[in-house]
């Protein structure tokens, strides 16, 4: 279930955050908003571009892919299975 969260002044000047593409950062924030209480989520590109991009029809499955990689690559996400699932 989506959350309201807030989004600390320092996101905006995160070095490491900024060297990604403007939409991960974006998607990294929406992934915020859709995390259980724990920070936990389910770790799909599919998923995640209905719930933080629902609106957005230029924003692929694909794209949303490749910037949940780039969000991992740098550290930002940790991910874990369990029951046969990908959690972040």
């Amino acid at each position: 279930m989506a959350r309201a969260r807030f989004i600390r002044p320092e996101f905006f000047t995160d070095e490491k955050l900024s060297e990604l593409p403007i939409a991960a950062r974006m998607l990294y924030a929406g992934i915020w908003c859709q995390s259980d209480l724990r920070g936990v989520f389910e770790y799909s590109a599919k998923l995640l571009r209905v719930q933080v991009f629902p609106f957005d029809d230029a924003t692929t499955t694909a794209l949303v892919g490749e910037w949940l990689e780039m969000l991992t690559s740098h550290g930002f996400i940790a991910t874990f299975k369990s029951e046969g699932k990908t959690y972040g």
